[in-house]
């Protein structure tokens, strides 16, 4: 198989440093190929205010990639018999979980990973402290009018499965990712930026927006370096009562070498870490678009396992113009920044990429593909990867 190293890394400063009003602020990726690392970029700025290029180690608020790592909690607790993904989540709550228009239909652990269990966003997606879930989720805004089953993309819904986490394990949030998931990983990575010490917190990125006259503005993150003290009512929150803390939607702080981590995990049946059975069940559909069954966004969302996206090639979800791809996987997108991970089990090839900040932001019309509801500079680089690392 023909790569050429030097086309695709030409590409990758193409897509970063336009002249358009679509320039990044940092891109890093990582191709894998049969499940080991054909590729490997990172271009553009890490920190502006001290002048650090992006690397390959550079950590970034992840976003919605943030899910797949929840969900793999979630599904340890099952495999330990602690959690049953189709029983009643009020009975692990400890309140009852009702859309107020189906009170008489019980919403399932499994129908919040699916985003299948009637929930909404509204205003916002997380409790501050002193808030707790069971008075949060009495307030009928959050529910649609929709009857569970119906899917649309909630980030509460893991808001929800993270007092889930706490309930059934005795730990905080952060806690349990930190010891279940990514030591036996052997990553870093944090859903609580307090436990970076000096060395690590120096491989955090802040992530950046255009501030209209060709430079950049920090959104979030923007700690230089300092480690980040940690908030004395927060840390006295007791497990379950507020899940939302450490924001298991999207919270997490990881680089995308670390992301090669997941990808491993899954491609050796769980590594110990989950079951086969599990990984089988995360990247089985729950939901699959019939016409009327759900909200698309557009066309992106086609189909859903249980944190992860399921490509049906079809409109929105399409990666090239050309050719469908047998990826499975989740994005990210939050204050500027862009994210992924898509992966084929069955030949292990893999994609991972990470941007730190755009130009002209990720929900405006100059983000946009040209024949996708994906990200401009997403097809740009899903084409190049499989231009020059991965031909078919």
């Amino acid at each position: 198989m023909h790569t050429n190293i030097n086309e695709m890394n030409r590409a990758m400063e193409r897509i970063v440093y336009r002249e358009d009003g679509r320039a990044l602020a940092g891109l890093a990726a990582i191709v894998m190929r049969g499940g080991e690392i054909a590729y490997e970029n990172a271009v553009g700025t890490q920190d502006f205010a001290r002048n650090l290029p992006l690397r390959l180690d550079s950590r970034a608020r992840i976003a919605s990639v943030s899910k797949t790592f929840a969900t793999i909690a979630a599904m340890q607790l099952k495999d330990a018999g602690k959690l049953d993904l189709d029983a009643d989540a009020g009975e692990y709550l400890g309140f009852a979980l009702r859309n107020p228009r189906y009170p008489q239909t019980p919403i399932t652990t499994r129908m919040l990973l699916s985003h299948t269990s009637s929930l909404r966003d509204n205003d916002d997606y997380w409790l501050p402290i002193g808030a707790t879930t069971s008075d949060f989720f009495r307030d009928a805004r959050y529910y649609a009018e929709e009857a569970p089953g119906y899917y649309c993309y909630c980030n509460l819904n893991f808001g929800l499965l993270g007092a889930i986490i706490e309930k059934l394990s005795g730990e905080k949030f952060n806690h349990y990712m930190n010891r279940h998931v990514f030591a036996p990983m052997g990553i870093k990575a944090s859903f609580d930026v307090c436990d970076f010490d000096a060395q690590e917190i120096n491989k955090l990125a802040p992530i950046y927006n255009g501030d209209g006259k060709g430079g950049w503005e920090a959104a979030l993150d923007d700690y230089r370096g300092q480690v980040v003290p940690r908030n004395p009512a927060r840390e006295a929150v007791a497990p379950g009562v507020n899940g939302t803390l450490y924001s298991p939607q999207g919270g997490l702080r990881i680089s995308v070498r670390e992301l090669t981590a997941l990808i491993r995990t899954f491609l050796r049946g769980g590594d110990g870490i989950l079951s086969p059975e599990s990984v089988a069940e995360m990247f089985t559909p729950v939901w699959t678009y019939d016409g009327s069954n759900g909200f698309t966004d557009g066309g992106v969302d086609r189909s859903y396992g249980l944190g992860v996206h399921i490509l049906t090639n079809s409109g929105g979800d399409s990666l090239l113009k050309d050719r469908a791809l047998p990826y499975s996987g989740h994005t990210g997108n939050a204050y500027g920044l862009f994210s992924g991970w898509y992966l084929d089990r069955e030949s292990g090839n893999a994609v991972l990429y990470l941007c730190n900040g755009t130009q002209c932001g990720v929900e405006t019309p100059l983000s946009r593909g040209t024949f996708s509801q994906n990200w401009i500079w997403v097809e740009e680089l899903m084409q190049a990867i499989h231009t020059w690392i991965l031909p078919q």
